[in-house]
This record gives structure tokens, C-alpha cells and sequence, in this order.
């Protein structure tokens, strides 16, 4: 919406006050405004650097809404030609009202020669004063101010802008309804954290929040990719509002204000100011907390306090990151077109990455992601550098602090601790105060609360470990603003699958080291689809932890313990609903739901079809690539569907019959504005099935180069050997399906014949079954709500009409048993894995080593498989340490540990 156009508009009222007639200009802008017409010398050099620069069109948006009785003041840091004509190009393009005038200097030498010689001839040729540009904002003229203007003093620059300040205050005073909203820009140039260090050359040179021209036009050309325009929040200033509520801002605060959200722009991308590092060891070391903390560790030990301010130093010296933008810089140079040879795209959640953006203006950021590959610790780095957001600090295991590798993520942010330092009281103390230190200093925080790479594809139980200490943090600074961001990134195919698949079967796990890193390099020449980094809604630390300034010294460690479980399990289910699902998990959910292989195409495309419907109703997250293929038949989806037209479950006749009309989740609805409404479906089976059918093919390519996957024609086979690996992907899906897989278990179980045949189940006994389920897989889907839960299931069973229900007696129709055996064979591997480990609890009659007894249920599972009476992919060893956790959980061993070499050996004796 421009301001510079027609004549007059009528009267209209803001907040109840009338509004004078607007004048609205249609004069062109003065010689000291924007221009409407640049120069060729102008567009020819600098135009090709304007189409570079990353803009946030919201933000733009937010500019245009202003209505045009409204005046608009836009408000940069310093009068330099660069920021001044990319705002005006920007202006013109997007159709932001142009500024009328302004106090800087004449613009006219960047226009065309007409304007130029016209401009000779013009009345006003002195720069406008307080005054004019007081009466330009009360005619609703747009005003285009510099804070800063170089070649004056301080002091008198201060002097001037506050005048204008001033001047405009009393204006609004002076005018009742009269609206004038301020709006800071910044234009970053280059992507450099400033340094606490001020030298001579920065009174030359600049800083890269102040950078002089001469900086700003050797800043483009090696940046031309990572240049961001940012526009703040509008400020208002209305006499109505802000002098009738008793804000009385001088012009002094004002100004500072708004300097200070033009600095907060640069800090959003760029980061605080950056201390040396060995300055930044020495603030923690000799902080008073610390040295209090020592004192008490060394009552403890017996170590003198010297000793261990020495060890101290040289913990923080080996862990502390050496954080540099410009190494991100090479992250992003280097590996962006190294991806596009690997994966076929990145697909990303732009408009709560914009969200997350305007969040790191106020909080400090923690980011929690899924953890299912070495490749996340570049992933989200690297987005949130292109996207103007500061990549964070990342918490790494020592593993990967090898050479060359080590140095060069420590620069990257990462900072590398031990995978367990379980009483080693001063490492503890090292590692919570420099978390602390860091968040205090304003940097954000990653780091992968599962604790390692997921082998199974599922999200693995929370460690509390890092989650603590910045809860500790928070308790002992509640002003501290911390939001978590829980985050996942999916991969279609996992680059690490194969060695996942060797490690669960028993293979020990390869150490990180530079000839394994050379030995990627095949990786080049490799397809493993796309990448989907999608975030939920974020968790403020303070409200999650009840912590509140008056009282939070008073939350006793139990209470915060009992704060911080409750914490990560939502945040743990939110981790598991920002996952994605892929075209490979349906694609492995269907192959290994087989009852028999090969499988024919047409019956996997059923059956898959099958549980996208289910995926879809229970409003989970699936790929743009699949949201793409549904949307051409998206007219059929939204319409309720006859049971003939209904998923058929594979092998089977009839249909399983449910009107899946449902609300879609946030994240579809947020996705689906390119595809229709689709999300919200009710569901054609033959139409589903053929818009599976092209993504199923594409995938299905993926998996045949290493032998995965055997395809013959219309028949396809997994490889004995892959079962285990496609059961990687298979996992990734039960999170969101587990609730019907549990009571369709149940149900098919539990459940008796009456004199008539049909099977029939009370509510209360499948509920019993259904929690009880849920407590036994609580290692691998850690249970919440499950009453709840159980009765929204129920009733889904009911309305699918796979469950009759009368009174508190169901019963199972003919459909919903075809139904449920297809969904309760989704965890056929996981009860099997279980029951193997319970008959070898059941056997055993000596204390044990944990790695001992686990390799003995391996030995005996691979001789079940050989003969049959087992899963391939239930010979799991990840799967199997998951069952022992559960039987030590329920008290079934008793656990002791002896010490082996640097080690410390875990031995489980039956009760």
C-alpha cells in the first residue's frame, strides 16, 4: 500500500479520535527523501548486490499494513549510501511508501541526469530542520531518519536527532489521533561477530555493527550470499496511548530505544560481542560462585584449592568451543553443494524458523534436537546461518574431538565433554558453569538430550545430564530468558544405516577417526533422498520449572528433579510430533507387515495407503513430497467415503471402514497452504493408492543399490540381512501410531468368543492390557496420559466401526480384526525381542556381565532365526539393553559394578 498516491482520503477515527484529513502527497519525494528512479550507474553496480540480500517478506508485510492515515518514519543507524539505497530499491519494489524527506543529505547524485538537473532549479536545497520534519509527519508524509551521522561529534549528533525527536513528540502531543510509527531498520553487511577489543583501525574501518562505507563495500563482495536486511518491530507513538497511560519516553529514551533494537538486529545474526577465549575461562575460574564451589569440592578431596583451579583450567581449555561465524561460513560454503549431491533437498519449516528468529531477539535459545545422524550437527547450523539466526553452541561427545575434525567443530561451536562423568565432581562443576556462562553471555545452546545417535529410528529415553544444569542455571538466575526448541530432522535414508544395522546386530561399534572420515568420501557418489528439519512449539524453562524470582532459591533438588522429568517428557512427545514421516518408513511398515515375501507392488501400495490414512487421521507430520502427491486428489480426500472406497488391509477381503474427516495438526496446516486441504481428509483408497505409487518407486531406488531391497518385476523382497536395517525406518512412524498399536493388540489378545463367535472385551480389562502394554514398552515409548489416551483410542475404534460398543462391552466387527492384526504386527519384533530376553532372565543362575549376558541372548536368537522361529529383525542388541533397562527398572536384577582397566564393567545379578 503506497503512500504516494491519490489525492485525499476521508475522514476516518483511531482509537475513537477523529483524524484529520490526510494530505497525501503527490508531490514526488524532496532531494533529501528516496527517489524514484535511480541512476544507470546506480543500477548497474548496485542493484546486482541488492538481489541478494535475504529479506523476511513478514517483516515487510508488518510495513504495508500500516494504514496510509498513519505516518510511517523509517529509521536507520548511520547515513551511508549502502543501507540508504537498498532501502529505497526495496521501497520501490515492494511498494513501502517512499520517504518524502529526511535528515541527511541531498540523494539527488544517485538519480537520473533529468532529476539532477531539475534539482538545480529547486527552492529547498538546505537539509530540513526539526521543524519541517515535524510538519512533514503531521501532513502523514513518510520521514526518513539516520541516527548517526558520520563526520559530526557525538555529542552534536546526539543533540540533533534528539531535536527531531523532540519536536516530533510535541507534534503528536499537539494532535490527538495523530499516529506516528517508527521503524528501525538494519542491513547486516557482514556476517562477523564483533570482539570486545577496540582498536585504532576500527576508528578507520568500522566494527561490523558500524562499519565505515570503505568496510561495507569490501564486506560485499566476498558476502554477497549472506548479506540479511532486517526490519524491527514498529514503535507507535500516539498521544492517545502512550501520554494518556503515563509513558512519558524523552526524546533521550526514545532514541536509545531504538538504537538499541537496531543493535539487537545485528546481535540476532551476528551474536553478542565475542570474548577472547582464555578471557572467557578466566571469568568463570575466578567467578565467586565457582571459587566457593571449589572451596567445598576441595573439603571433599583433600586437593588444595591451587590444584584445582589448575585442573579447572585445563578442563575448560580442552571443552570450551572457539566459536567464529566465519567458520560457519566455511560450513555453509563447503557442504551446501556437497549436500545437493547427496540428498535430493532440504525441506524446512520456514514460517516457525521465522517465529524462532523473532525469539532470539528476547530469550536465549535451547535447542533440543532428534538425533539420528552425525550429519545434525551440521544440519541445523548451517539452516540457521542461512536464515540471519546465530548458530548455536553445541554440545558434542568426545568421540569426535579427533584431528583434524576436533578443531575445526570446536570453531564451528561445538564444545566436546566425556559421555559420562558421573561423580568427577570438578568436571561437573567445569561443565554446568561454562553452559551457564555461555547462556549468560547470550549465545544459544544445542545439544541432543537421547545422547547419542539413535540405532532403532526411534527418539531414545531422555538423559537428564546437560537439561539439569541449564535448569540450574535458570533457578539461579530466573530474570534469564530461556526458551527450549524441540526439533527434528528426518532423513529419508540415514548415510549411517548400514553400520546402525552391523551395531544392533552385534558388531562393535567403529571409533571416530580420520581414515573412517576418508573412507566417506563414497558417500559422493550416493543418493539418500531428502531431509526434513521441522520445530514444535517452544517450552519457556521458567514456566515448565515453576521457578519465579521471589521463590526460585526455595525449589528444593527433588522438586526440581520432579520438574525437570515432567519437563522432558513433553518435551520428549513434542520431538516426536515435529518428526516427519517419510516415504521410507511407509514404504518399510509395509514391507515388513508382509505375512509372507515377496510382496506384490499392488499389495504394498495397499498397505501402505493403509496406514498414511491412519498417519493422516492422527494428524502427523508427513513429507511435502507425499502432501504433493495427495494434493491432486484432495477433492476426493475431503469428502466422507463410502466403505467401498476404503484402504483394503492386505491379503485380505473386505475393507476396513472410518471416516477419517479430521482437523489437521499445526504443522499441516501450516504446510498445507501449497496443497490444498488435503490434510483434512476423509479418504479414497484407490485414490490414495496411486498417489503413492510414484514416491514408493522412488524410494524403493534408494534401498536396491546395497542389496536392501530385491525387486522383480511387481514383486519385491527384503533381504534376510535387511530386515533389521528397513526396521530403522519402520520405527520412526510407531510413535505416532502406538496408541492404536497397543489397543488393537489388546484387543486381538484379550478378547474371548462368545456362544455366538464374535470376540467381545470389556472396557476395564483393555484398559488393564492397554496400560499395561504401554508400562512394558515404557523404554521404548516413554508412556503419558495413557488413560486418556485409551479412551480416545477406544472411541477412534468405534467411530473406524472396527469396535462395537455397548455399555462398557466392545466388540471386534469382521473389518476391525482384519484391521487390527495388520497394526498390531508393527510390533511383532519388539514383543519378540522381549520374551527373548525374559526366557533368558528366566534361565539364568549366575551374577553376570551385562555385555556378556546380551551377547548370549544375541548367540541364541541368531540360531532361532536360522531356524526360523524368529524375526531377523528382532535380533536386536540395541532393542536388547532396552529390555534389560526394563527388568532392572522393575526390579528384577540387581546391579554392581566393577572396575576394568578405564572402565567400569556392569554386572546384573537375578532377584
Amino acid at each position: 500500500m503506497s503512500h504516494i498516491s491519490g489525492t485525499q482520503s476521508p475522514v476516518s477515527k483511531s482509537n475513537g479520535v477523529p483524524v484529520e484529513p490526510v494530505q497525501v502527497d503527490t508531490q514526488r519525494p524532496t532531494r533529501f527523501g528516496m527517489l524514484r528512479k535511480f541512476s544507470l550507474f546506480v543500477r548497474l553496480f548496485f542493484l546486482w548486490i541488492f538481489a541478494r540480500v535475504v529479506h523476511e517478506p513478514s517483516q515487510v508485510q508488518e510495513v504495508l499494513a500500516i494504514p496510509r492515515e498513519e505516518t510511517v518514519v523509517y529509521l536507520l543507524a548511520s547515513e551511508n549510501r549502502h543501507d540508504y539505497l537498498f532501502l529505497n530499491d526495496l521501497c520501490l519494489k515492494t511498494g513501502m511508501p517512499l520517504a518524502f524527506t529526511g535528515n541527511g543529505y541531498s540523494k539527488l547524485k544517485y538519480s537520473t541526469l533529468r532529476r539532477r538537473f531539475l534539482g538545480l532549479f529547486s527552492k529547498r536545497k538546505k537539509r530540513p530542520s526539526p521543524a519541517d520534519i515535524a510538519t512533514a509527519v503531521l501532513e502523514r508524509r513518510p520521514i526518513l531518519l539516520y541516527l548517526n551521522q558520520y563526520g559530526i561529534h557525538e555529542r552534536e549528533n546526539t543533540a540533533r536527532t534528539e531535536a527531531i525527536f523532540e519536536a516530533i513528540t510535541k507534534t503528536v502531543q499537539a494532535n490527538p489521533g495523530l499516529k506516528v510509527h517508527f521503524v528501525p531498520v538494519g542491513i547486516i553487511w557482514e556476517r562477523r561477530a564483533e570482539t570486545y577489543r577496540h582498536t585504532l583501525m576500527n576508528e578507520f574501518y568500522g566494527t561490523p555493527t558500524r562499519p565505515s562505507s570503505i568496510r561495507r563495500f569490501l564486506s560485499v563482495l566476498p558476502s554477497v550470499t549472506q548479506l540479511f536486511f532486517q526490519i524491527g518491530k514498529p514503535l507507535c507513538l500516539i498521544h492517545h496511548d502512550v501520554y494518556a497511560h503515563g509513558d512519558t519516553r524523552t526524546p533521550t529514551e526514545l532514541r536509545r530505544q531504538l538504537n538499541d533494537d537496531i543493535d539487537m538486529m545485528h546481535t540476532q545474526v551476528n551474536g553478542p560481542k565475542v570474548k577472547p577465549h582464555q578471557q572467557l575461562l578466566r571469568e568463570i575460574v575466578s567467578s565467586d560462585d565457582f571459587q566457593a564451589e571449589l572451596r567445598t569440592i576441595s573439603q571433599s578431596t583433600g586437593q588444595s584449592q591451587e590444584e584445582l583451579v589448575l585442573e579447572a583450567r585445563k578442563i575448560l581449555d580442552k571443552t570450551a568451543s572457539k566459536f567464529s561465524l566465519l567458520m560457519c561460513k566455511v560450513f555453509c560454503t563447503v557442504f551446501t553443494p556437497m549436500w545437493s549431491l547427496i540428498y535430493n533437498g532440504l525441506f524446512i519449516d520456514t514460517e516457525r524458523l521465522n517465529e524462532i528468529r523473532e525469539l532470539s531477539k528476547t530469550h536465549r535459545l535451547v535447542f533440543i534436537p532428534s538425533h539420528k545422524s552425525h550429519i545434525d550437527y551440521l544440519v541445523l547450523s548451517i539452516l540457521l546461518f542461512q536464515h540471519g539466526v546465530l548458530p548455536p553452541h553445541i554440545v558434542a561427545g568426545e568421540n569426535l574431538n579427533f584431528f583434524p575434525v576436533g578443531s575445526i567443530l570446536r570453531r564451528g561451536g561445538a564444545f566436546f565433554i566425556k559421555r559420562s562423568f558421573k561423580g568427577e565432581l570438578l568436571y561437573t562443576l567445569c561443565i554446568r558453569y561454562y553452559i551457564d556462562k555461555i547462556l549468560h553471555e547470550g549465545f544459544p545452546i544445542e545439544f541432543f538430550i537421547e545422547g547419542g545417535r539413535s540405532r532403532t529410528g526411534q527418539v531414545l529415553q531422555p538423559k537428564f545430564g546437560i537439561l539439569r544444569m541449564i535448569a540450574q542455571a535458570v533457578q539461579a538466575d530466573p530474570a534469564l530468558p530461556v526458551k527450549i526448541i524441540p526439533c527434528a530432522i528426518t532423513y529419508e535414508k540415514v548415510i549411517e544405516d548400514m553400520a546402525y544395522k552391523n551395531e544392533q546386530d552385534g558388531a562393535v561399534k567403529q571409533k571416530e577417526n580420520f581414515s573412517n572420515l576418508i573412507g566417506t568420501t563414497k558417500l559422493l557418489i550416493s543418493k539418500y533422498g531428502q531431509i526434513y528439519v521441522s520445530f514444535s512449539d517452544p517450552i519457556d524453562m521458567n514456566e515448565a520449572l515453576n521457578l519465579k524470582p521471589e521463590t526460585a532459591h526455595q525449589v528444593t533438588d527433588a522438586e526440581l528433579t520432579q520438574n525437570i522429568d515432567v519437563m522432558a517428557t513433553d518435551l520428549m512427545a513434542r520431538i516426536n510430533q515435529a518428526s516427519t514421516i517419510t516415504t521410507s518408513s511407509l514404504l518399510s511398515c509395509a514391507l515388513l507387515n508382509a505375512v509372507s515375501q515377496p510382496v506384490k507392488l499392488d499389495i504394498l501400495l495397499e498397505t501402505a495407503a493403509f496406514f498414511l490414512a491412519l498417519l493422516i487421521e492422527r494428524n502427523a507430520l508427513i513429507t511435502p513430497v507425499l502432501q504433493t502427491a495427495l494434493a491432486a486428489s484432495r477433492a476426493s480426500l475431503n469428502e466422507t467415503v463410502n466403505s467401498d472406497d476404503m484402504p483394503v488391509i492386505p491379503g485380505h477381503s473386505g475393507a476396513f471402514v472410518f471416516n477419517m474427516a479430521s482437523e489437521s495438526s499445526e504443522e499441516n496446516r501450516e504446510q498445507k497452504s501449497d496443497s490444498g486441504s488435503m490434510l483434512a481428509v476423509g479418504g479414497n483408497h484407490a485414490r490414495l493408492v496411486k498417489s503413492l505409487h510414484d514416491p514408493i518407486l522412488e524410494t524403493l531406488k534408494l534401498f536396491k543399490h546395497n542389496g536392501t531391497i530385491k525387486k522383480r518385476g511387481d514383486d519385491i523382497e527384503i533381504a534376510t540381512s535387511g530386515r533389521l536395517q528397513m526396521a530403522f525406518y519402520k520405527n520412526i512412524l510407531l510413535y505416532a501410531l502406538i496408541d492404536d498399536i497397543y489397543l488393537a493388540h489388546v484387543l486381538i489378545h484379550e478378547s474371548s468368543k462368545d456362544e455366538e463367535g464374535s470376540q467381545k472385551i470389556t472396557r476395564e480389562l483393555a484398559l488393564e492390557a492397554f496400560l499395561h502394554l504401554a508400562d512394558d514398552f515404557s523404554v521404548e515409548f516413554k508412556p503419558s496420559n495413557m488413560d486418556s489416551r485409551f479412551d480416545e483410542t477406544w472411541q477412534k475404534f468405534e467411530t473406524r466401526q472396527w469396535l462395537e460398543i455397548q455399555g462398557h462391552e466392545g466388540t471386534l466387527t469382521e473389518a476391525g480384526l482384519k484391521a487390527m492384526h495388520s497394526l498390531s504386527r508393527c510390533i511383532a519384533h519388539h514383543l519378540a525381542s522381549y520374551k527373548t530376553v525374559s526366557i533368558a532372565y528366566e534361565n539364568l543362575t549366575e551374577t553376570i556381565e551385562e555385555s556378556k549376558f546380551i551377547a548370549n541372548i544375541m548367540t541364541q536368537a541368531k540360531q532361532d532365526i536360522g531356524e526360523g522361529k524368529l524375526l531377523p529383525e528382532s535380533c536386536s542388541k540395541v532393542v536388547y539393553s532396552h529390555a534389560v533397562s526394563k527388568l532392572i527398572a522393575m526390579g528384577k536384577f540387581e546391579v554392581s559394578y566393577e572396575q576394568s582397566g578405564r572402565k567400569h564393567a556392569k554386572f546384573l545379578k537375578k532377584i
